[in-house]
């Protein structure tokens, strides 16, 4: 089994919490909007940062800054559970 160096999980988390300081709130903001409801916007927030934080490696700064990158994931997210809902929904008709 192939494990990350206790130093780079040290430096990986550090850059989570650097990218958390810096914008959870305009992640939320963009969550809220997209879905209207606050528990479920924090929820998809948190998920968001948790699936950044596994794939770090795979940003690429030619492509766009870290909060593009981070907004990006965290609108998907949104937008995965809007169309859950719609399912949902239509399911339940």
């Amino acid at each position: 089994m192939h494990t990350v160096p206790v130093e780079r999980r040290r430096s990986d988390l550090a850059t989570l919490e650097e990218l958390y300081d810096a914008h959870h709130r305009q992640a939320l903001g963009l969550a809220y909007r997209l879905l209207g409801d606050r528990p479920t916007a924090e929820d998809v927030v948190q998920e968001a940062y948790l699936a950044a934080w596994r794939s770090l490696e795979t940003f690429d700064p030619a492509r766009g800054s870290l909060r593009t990158w981070l907004l990006m994931i965290v609108g998907e997210r949104a937008l995965d559970v809007c169309r859950s809902r719609r399912l949902q929904a239509s399911v339940d008709w």
